[in-house]
């Protein structure tokens, strides 16, 4: 499967909706622990994501999408939380982290994952945390790609027969700038920008399988 990973805008988060609500319910219907409790319903999921478009516009959650190249279906999501404290501007925290039940072994969340971080230290933020149910295959991913274990708190969240279950929670610290390095704005028409782009786009390709070109400005 062929995909992008796109940072949504105000306009393409609201488009995004209804297949964004597909895909919760559908994730939350197959067993993810990410907040509600089954049976979902579509209109829940959508009430949901609609109540996030406030936060997106004031780029409080800066939310990533994995959009198919061929059919351009939104298959996977992120949402990275900046936190909002003075003194938690160096940090946020991963949340909603959900790839459709049926575009699953595809590398999607691993992609989602590490653009995450991209986007995070372009935001400033140098610590990202997140939780996750104990003992499900996302905190085997987690751990792949470099997130430390801080711990387990039990009987976290509910499950739909009453019962709870453990959350384990993680952080991950990212590299901090290159020392002596500095970022310019250039017109991306000239020949070093478009050589320093076609060489982003076969890394983002390497890394994440998506060259990002549908994420480029300008």
């Amino acid at each position: 499967m062929s995909f992008d990973i796109i940072q949504a805008d105000r306009t393409s988060f609201a488009a995004a909706i209804p297949e964004l609500a597909l895909i919760l319910r559908d994730c939350v219907m197959n067993g993810a622990a990410v907040g509600f409790i089954p049976p979902l319903d579509l209109d829940a999921a959508a009430a949901f994501w609609q109540a996030q478009a406030s936060q997106v516009a004031a780029g409080e959650k800066l939310i990533l999408l994995a959009v198919t190249r061929q059919e351009a279906r939104t298959v996977g999501t992120v949402t990275l939380a900046l936190a909002p404290q003075v003194n938690g501007s160096h940090r946020a925290e991963i949340a909603k982290m959900l790839v459709h039940p049926d575009a699953r072994r595809q590398g999607i969340a691993s992609a989602l994952l590490r653009r995450a971080e991209e986007v995070a230290r372009g935001a400033g933020r140098r610590l990202l945390v997140l939780d996750t149910r104990q003992g499900d295959d996302a905190g085997r991913l987690y751990a792949r790609l470099g997130w430390q274990s801080c711990g387990i708190i039990p009987d976290y969240a509910l499950n739909g027969d009453g019962t709870s279950h453990a959350t384990h929670v993680m952080y991950r610290q990212l590299p901090g700038p290159v020392p002596g390095l500095t970022v310019e704005a250039t017109d991306p028409a000239q020949p070093e920008a478009a050589g320093l782009l076609d060489a982003l786009s076969a890394d983002l390709g390497r890394r994440f399988g998506s060259d990002g070109r549908a994420g480029f400005a300008g």
